[in-house]
């Protein structure tokens, strides 16, 4: 039979105060002294990733080619950096087929390799999970905010990719502004310079929270295309 968990002997939650939470999410529970263990932190996650993530690649930051590709490598180092200590926020920016998926969700397997409860998801797939809780009775749209502004580590892919519309905007303004005063681990990529879309506050915020990486390189996958052209190889 499995030893109970010392920190919460198995209950779930514990004390924010409690000292044996060092880098657990101490005290992101506001007026509140009980917070989610990283027992079970790490299990919600997983089901969390399930219900509005896709599957995380079991890729890590080592297979990616940087070879003649120095925003690649550039990126590549500011995510190790990243993980090496799981605190502050990392934009990346740069056309497709650069890596940027693969980085986040090579951050996010790591850190729950680590017990540290992370998601990686998608802005629109926050958006619809936000909107299906319009007039939900039960868990409705602040609720879902509340768990999203929660999670320990979050890895949120595809920013440029969606409408801001007005109450969109209002919406991840406010999932990210809750996170910016909490401090939380946060990862945001984007096909776009996020100065361009971004509101002036919100880039204020998240270039003072870390590194914002522009990752210049061309795709990779048309390059592998040019290349199979070039040879004369068919393109399977």
């Amino acid at each position: 039979m499995a030893e109970p968990c010392p920190i919460c002997n198995d209950i779930g939650w514990c004390r924010a105060d409690n000292p044996a939470l060092v880098g657990a999410g101490k005290g992101d529970v506001i007026n509140c002294e009980l917070i989610r263990c990283t027992c079970k932190a790490v299990a919600d996650a997983r089901r969390w990733q399930d219900k509005l993530g896709l599957p995380l690649t079991t890729l890590t930051l080592d297979n990616m080619i940087i070879q003649d590709r120095p925003g690649t490598a550039e990126m590549l180092a500011t995510a190790r950096q990243f993980m090496d200590t799981f605190t502050g926020w990392l934009t990346i920016w740069g056309v497709n087929g650069t890596g940027k998926t693969m980085t986040l969700q090579a951050i996010a397997s790591r850190a729950l390799e680590l017990r540290k409860a992370a998601l990686y998801t998608t802005a629109f797939a926050v958006v619809v999970y936000l909107k299906e809780g319009i007039g939900h009775p039960e868990f409705g749209v602040e609720d879902r905010l509340y768990l999203l502004e929660k999670i320990p580590v979050m890895c949120l892919d595809e920013l440029a990719a969606i409408q801001w519309t007005p109450w969109v905007t209002c919406q991840l303004e406010e999932l990210l502004n809750i996170r910016y005063f909490d401090d939380a681990p946060t990862v945001l990529a984007m096909d776009m310079d996020p100065q361009t879309f971004l509101s002036q506050r919100l880039y204020s915020r998240i270039n003072e929270m870390g590194r914002i990486v522009h990752n210049g390189d061309p795709d990779m996958r048309l390059t592998i295309q040019d290349t199979i052209a070039i040879e004369g190889r068919p393109n399977a």
